[in-house]
């Protein structure tokens, strides 16, 4: 069974803080796809559902131009139980 949650790696969360147009809601909405409470969870290191994962890497990484695996950026052994 995949995990119900997943922590991003901070290098791409710090990626997006440097990247991040403004810190509101519907920046964070317009830019990355998340809510205000996923970016904190992010910033903080914590898990957040596998699907908001999965979507959030995908779009990080296409706006940057790259192809790559993006479970490649994500990790779920804080994340157990969640």
């Amino acid at each position: 069974t995949p995990p119900r949650a997943y922590v991003v790696r901070i290098d791409l969360v710090h990626e997006m803080s440097r990247r991040c147009i403004a810190q509101t809601s519907t920046s964070l909405s317009d830019q990355f796809g998340i809510s205000w409470n996923t970016w904190s969870k992010l910033r903080r290191g914590e898990p957040i559902r596998r699907s908001v994962a999965l979507r959030l890497v995908k779009r990080v990484l296409a706006q940057q131009g790259q192809d790559a695996d993006p479970l490649h950026y994500l990790s779920d052994s804080q994340a157990e139980g969640v």
